[in-house]
C-alpha cells in the first residue's frame, strides 16, 4: 500500500531530503493537494470527454483513433506520476496504517460509523447496516484487539424494527462503550432514542431515553463512567414542528433522571454534540437557525444547572455541524464548517478563553472558494499534545471525496494531510469520519467508503496512526562550508519556527563550546541573551519541517563565525548553539610575519596580496582601527609588502593595549580575507 507504515516513513524522510528544494514553492502539503486536485480534475475531464464523445471517437479513422487514445492515456499517466510525487512531498501529515475494511462485505450498504476506545485498548466501531435476511436496518459492531478484528455482531436485539444512525462513546474514566441510536416505534409512528452499553461479553438491553423522535433529529451520548451518562438530542417542541430545541437527560447510578430542556426563543436547533470535562461539567454545542442564518451556539451545564447560551460563530454562508472536545487543561475546543456564497465550505475552529470563544481561524486550507467543500469535522484531544481534527470533502466538480486531518501545534493548525488514500476513481467517496484517540496517543479514524464498482455499495473503513503528535525540539544541528558559504542544517519532526543568529568574524584561535539553553524572554528579544555583536540573520522566522538547511553567503574567508538557532515554542524560546564554521583563507593573500609581537607599541608587518588589496587593523569589538594600502609600505615584490604600524588609529590617536586582528582584505575577483592576531603593549 502506498500509505502503509513502511512506505509512509520512506515518504516522510524523502520529503525531508527535498524540503530545502521545495521550501520556496511547496513548503506545505497544501501545494501537493492543490495540484493533486487539479490533476484529478483534468484526468476526470479526459475520462468524461472520452465517454461523452465515445460515438464520435469510434467514427474516427483507425490511426487517428489510436493517436487520440494514446494521447489521453499518456496525459493521464503523467498526471498520475505528478500526483504521486506531490503526495510523497507532503511531509507534515501523519503516517497512517494501511486502510482496513471493518465490516464483513455482504453486498448491502453499511454507513454512519462511530468509533471509541475502551480502557483495555480495544477499538470499537459501530455502524448502521442492512440485515441481508430480514431487510431491515440494524446496528452492527466490531472491535480491534491484538492486531485484528473480532467477530461482527449486533448492538440492538435481532428483530424487524428499524435501528438507525448510531453514536458511540467510551466512559471518560472507565472506558465502557455506550451507544445511542434511533429505533422505529411503529405504535406512535416515530423514533425512540435508545441507549445500550457493553456489559461483560455482550450489549445490554436497550434503555429508552425519549419517545417520539423525528427521522432527522440529532442526538449524542457522553459518559464519565457507568454512574454518570448524559444523552442529548434535538427534536420538535410544537405540532406541527415549527420549532426545535435541545434536550438532555442524565443517567445517575443506573437511573434516568427527568428530561431537561435548553429553551431557546425561536428557530430550529440541531446537530447537538457534547463532552464532559474533569469537573463533570457538560459542554454542549449545536447549530441553530434562530438568527437570519445558521449559526453555532453553546451552553454549559454544571451542578447548578444550565448556563447562558453563548454565540460561537455566524459566517455569511452559514455555520454547520459543530463538534467539541476538552484538552488536558480542561479547555473546550470547537470545530465546525462554514459555507461561502459560492457554494464552497471550510472547517473553522475556536477555543474557550475565560468568558468567551477565541476564534483560531481555518483548520482546512483550500476550501471556501466555491470549488472545494469541506464538511462534518470531528475533534478529539491527543493527551499532552492538543486537539486533532478530521473531516471529509473535496472539489465540488468531482464525485471523489477524501478524509483529511490537521493537528494543533504550538504554531497553530498544521497543514492538512490525507487520512484516506487519495483515489481519483469516479464515484470513489470517503465520507462521514469518526475519530478516537487512546491514552498512548494513537489516533483511530473510521469512515464510510462508497465503492466505485460492483456491487456499488458502501463499506466501513478504518486506519490508525501513532504519528499524529509532533515531536518538538530540533536535532542534529551542524555546519559546514561550501563554495565560501556557511551551511547550517538540522532536523525537526514538526512544523517549527526558527531564527538564525551569527557572531563574527572572529579570530580562528578563539575556542567555542556548544550548549542548549531555554530563554525565558520573548523570542523577538532573544538577542539580549546572546553575546555582544551578535546579529539576527532572519528578519522573519523560518517556517520549516523535516531536514532544514540555512545558507549564509555573507561570510569572509580567513575568519571563524559562530551561530545559534532559536527554536520558538509557545511561551518561550530554546537557544541551540553556538556552533562554529571557519572559512578557509583564499590562496594568494596572507600575513607572513609580525615583528615584534607584542608590539611596543609599533612594529613591522609583512603581508602578501594583489593590487587593490589592503591591510586592516580591527579591535576585538569589531571596529576598524587602521588600514593601509600596498602603496603605503615598502613593496618587496609584485605581491609582498612591508608596512610599519605605529600603534595609532586612522585619526592618529594611540590605541589602547590589548589584542587586535590584522586583516588582509582582498578586492580580487573572489573577495575574501585572512587574519592574524597581534598584541599591543604600552
Amino acid at each position: 500500500m502506498l500509505f502503509g507504515p513502511e512506505r509512509a516513513n520512506e515518504g516522510r524522510q524523502g520529503g525531508r531530503l527535498r524540503s530545502s528544494f521545495l521550501s520556496s514553492f511547496a513548503d506545505s502539503s497544501a501545494f501537493a493537494r492543490f495540484w493533486l486536485d487539479r490533476c484529478r480534475q483534468v484526468s476526470d475531464a479526459l475520462r468524461s470527454s472520452f465517454l461523452t464523445n465515445h460515438t464520435e471517437y469510434r467514427e474516427l479513422p483507425g490511426r487517428t483513433r489510436v493517436r487520440a487514445l494514446s494521447s489521453a492515456l499518456l496525459t493521464t499517466l503523467i498526471l498520475s506520476c505528478i500526483s504521486l510525487f506531490l503526495m510523497a512531498s507532503a511531509t507534515f501529515a501523519a503516517a497512517w496504517s494501511p486502510e482496513m475494511l471493518v465490516n464483513i462485505p455482504d453486498g448491502y450498504d453499511d454507513w454512519s460509523p462511530g468509533i471509541a476506545i475502551d480502557a483495555t485498548g480495544r477499538v470499537w466501531v459501530v455502524w448502521m447496516g442492512v440485515d441481508p435476511v430480514e431487510g431491515d436496518e440494524e446496528i452492527y459492531y466490531r472491535y480491534w484487539e491484538n492486531g485484528g478484528w473480532g467477530p461482527q455482531g449486533l448492538v440492538n436485539p435481532a428483530d424487524r424494527q428499524g435501528d438507525r444512525f448510531p453514536e458511540l462513546c467510551a466512559g471518560k474514566r472507565d472506558g465502557v462503550p455506550w451507544c445511542i441510536w434511533a429505533r422505529w416505534n411503529s405504535v406512535v409512528g416515530a423514533y425512540n432514542f435508545v441507549v445500550s452499553h457493553w456489559v461483560g461479553e455482550s450489549w445490554s438491553l436497550p434503555e429508552t431515553v425519549f419517545v417520539g423522535g423525528g427521522r432527522y433529529d440529532g442526538y449524542e451520548i457522553v459518559a464519565r463512567d457507568t454512574s454518570l451518562v448524559w444523552a442529548l438530542w434535538s427534536t420538535r417542541t410544537t405540532v406541527p414542528p415549527t420549532h426545535k430545541d435541545i434536550f438532555a437527560r442524565a443517567r445517575v447510578d443506573g437511573v434516568w433522571g427527568p428530561v431537561e430542556q435548553i429553551e431557546l426563543p425561536q428557530g430550529h436547533e440541531g446537530e447537538v454534540r457534547a463532552v464532559l470535562d474533569s469537573k463533570d461539567r457538560l459542554w454542549a454545542v449545536w447549530q441553530s437557525d434562530s438568527l437570519d442564518k445558521i449559526v453555532i451556539q453553546s451552553c454549559v451545564r454544571d451542578e447548578s444547572g444550565w448556563g447562558e447560551v453563548i454565540h460561537v460563530a455566524a459566517e455569511p454562508g452559514g455555520s454547520f455541524c459543530p463538534a467539541v472536545a476538552i484538552d488536558d487543561n480542561d479547555v473546550a475546543w470547537i470545530v465546525w464548517y462554514s459555507g461561502d456564497l459560492l457554494g464552497g465550505s471550510d472547517v473553522w475552529s475556536a477555543r474557550w478563553a475565560c468568558t468567551g470563544w477565541e476564534h483560531l481561524g481555518k483548520v482546512s486550507e483550500s476550501g471556501g472558494t466555491g470549488n472545494v467543500s469541506f464538511n462534518h469535522p470531528v475533534i478529539c484531544n491527543v493527551p499532552a499534545s492538543g486537539p486533532l481534527v478530521v473531516w471529509w470533502g473535496g472539489p465540488q466538480t468531482l464525485e471523489t471525496k477524501d478524509i483529511y486531518e490537521s493537528k494543533w501545534t504550538v504554531h497553530g493548525w498544521r497543514p492538512p494531510g490525507h487520512v484516506s488514500v487519495p483515489d481519483s476513481v469516479f464515484l470513489a467517496r470517503d465520507q462521514y469520519p469518526s475519530l478516537a484517540v487512546d491514552k498512548d496517543r494513537t489516533a483511530w479514524v473510521c469512515w464510510m467508503w462508497a465503492q466505485p464498482e460492483e456491487p456499488y455499495d458502501t463499506e466501513i473503513k478504518a486506519r490508525y496512526s501513532s504519528d499524529v503528535t509532533p515531536v518538538y525540539g530540533l536535532s542534529g544541528l551542524s555546519s559546514h562550508v561550501k563554495d565560501g558559504a556557511v551551511v547550517l542544517s538540522w532536523s525537526v519532526d514538526y512544523l517549527g519556527r526558527f531564527r538564525v543568529f551569527r557572531r563574527g568574524p572572529l579570530d580562528p584561535m578563539v575556542s567555542l563550546s556548544a550548549s542548549t539553553r531555554a530563554i525565558p524572554v520573548d523570542c523577538g528579544a532573544v538577542s539580549e541573551s546572546l553575546p555582544p555583536s551578535t546579529e539576527c540573520l532572519t528578519e522573519e522566522p523560518l517556517l520549516r519541517s523535516g531536514r532544514v538547511e540555512y545558507i549564509d553567503n555573507g561570510c569572509l574567508s580567513g575568519f571563524v563565525y559562530e551561530y545559534w538557532v532559536v527554536e520558538e515554542i509557545e511561551g518561550s524560546c530554546c537557544l541551540h548553539g553556538p556552533i562554529s564554521a571557519e572559512i578557509e583563507t583564499l590562496p594568494g593573500i596572507h600575513i607572513e610575519s609580525v615583528y615584534p609581537n607584542p608590539l611596543r607599541p609599533g612594529g613591522w608587518i609583512q603581508w602578501t596580496g594583489v593590487e587593490g588589496d589592503r591591510l586592516e587593523v580591527w579591535d576585538v569589538h569589531g571596529r576598524l582601527v587602521r588600514e593601509f594600502s600596498q602603496e603605503e609600505g615598502v613593496l618587496l615584490s609584485d605581491s609582498r609588502s612591508l608596512v610599519y604600524w605605529d600603534g595609532r588609529d586612522n585619526g592618529e590617536r594611540d590605541v589602547a593595549s590589548g589584542v587586535y586582528l590584522l586583516v588582509v582584505a582582498s578586492a580580487g575577483a573572489t573577495p575574501g580575507r585572512t587574519s592574524r592576531k597581534v598584541v599591543v603593549l604600552r
